[in-house]
């Protein structure tokens, strides 16, 4: 009896554990999704949002990352100034797709637009796009997922590291944990991320 126990732990247990799934890792959460939860964890930590509180952005910092999302990610929503000065940039961007950006991410909807002459990049709104300069390239942030749970059958908990995009070693930086929301549809929407930077002497490279 003590050896059939024994070789059930090492032969059944043990693997599962090992492999991320496990119980002890993925409570209620099928592994198989853990590329689609990468990815869209990936919108955010790779413009650089990897600490967003449960009741959201600010509004400043919300219509930054509609802004950031869409030129990464969705750069046939942008349009070119078409004045000849240009004041204030070349590039362009109606103000519905900010919106828009954030319901797919935030599962929100954005009541107020308005110039952020101090933001960067500065935003000026002319009361139905946005006209801003050139962007420039973001540190960005790769996500591995470690872990996770299911808080209910709509919100998920998952745990992870994360890693610069442009370091191929992927030296781990930080410890994230973030709360997911399974909308109707089956889409996500993020209700939470939260980041711990990891101390230098602690760091580590991620495995794949």
């Amino acid at each position: 009896m003590k050896r059939a126990t024994l070789l059930f732990l090492l032969f059944i247990v043990a693997p599962s554990l090992l492999s991320g799934q496990g119980r002890f890792l993925w409570k209620g959460i099928n592994p198989a999704e853990l590329p689609r939860f990468s990815a869209f964890l990936n919108r955010f930590t790779s413009l650089g949002f990897c600490q967003i509180p449960e009741g959201g952005l600010g509004e400043e910092e919300t219509i930054r990352f509609g802004l950031l999302y869409n030129y990464r990610f969705h750069r046939e929503r942008f349009g070119r100034c078409k004045s000849r000065r240009c004041p204030h940039g070349e590039l362009t961007m109606d103000s519905s797709q900010v919106t828009r950006a954030l319901e797919e991410n935030f599962g929100v909807h954005l009541h107020r637009h308005r110039s952020l002459p101090d933001s960067h990049p500065p935003l000026f709104y002319d009361g139905k796009r946005y006209h801003f300069p050139q962007l420039s390239a973001q540190q960005g942030y790769g996500v591995v997922i470690t872990g996770g749970e299911a808080l209910s059958p709509e919100r998920l908990l998952l745990r992870g590291t994360l890693y610069e995009e442009d370091d191929p070693s992927r030296a781990i930086l930080a410890d994230f944990s973030g709360v997911l929301r399974l909308r109707t549809d089956g889409s996500l929407c993020l209700e939470s991320l939260s980041t711990v930077r990891r101390p230098e002497r602690v760091r580590s490279r991620n495995t794949p």
